[in-house]
């Protein structure tokens, strides 16, 4: 599978950014999604770039204790879950 999003846990936070350049309404599209899936969301642009990338994050709302009955760790399983839900729409829409 292409990847179309990097993420990680910061600081009580999952941190997601697209790993492409977009146009600026594709990039539009990209942010309402990291918005739907209530993460604090921003597009943005170098100088003399037309092209966008879109950065967000959530905070970290659980405290992980155990791992879930299958030994997975619960803030793995949440960031992957949002980052595959922003992959599919990302695919979607390019």
């Amino acid at each position: 599978m292409e990847k179309y999003i990097k993420c990680r846990h910061q600081n009580g936070f999952f941190i997601f950014d697209t790993v492409e350049k977009y146009p600026e309404d594709i990039a539009n599209d990209i942010l309402e999604e990291f918005i739907n899936q209530d993460l604090e969301a921003i597009t943005y642009k170098i100088a003399d770039d037309h092209s966008f990338q879109v950065t967000g994050r959530i905070r970290e709302q659980y405290v992980k204790l155990i791992l879930d009955e299958e030994g997975n760790d619960p803030v793995l399983v949440k960031m992957n879950t949002i980052k595959s839900i922003l992959e599919y729409k990302i695919k979607e829409l390019v």
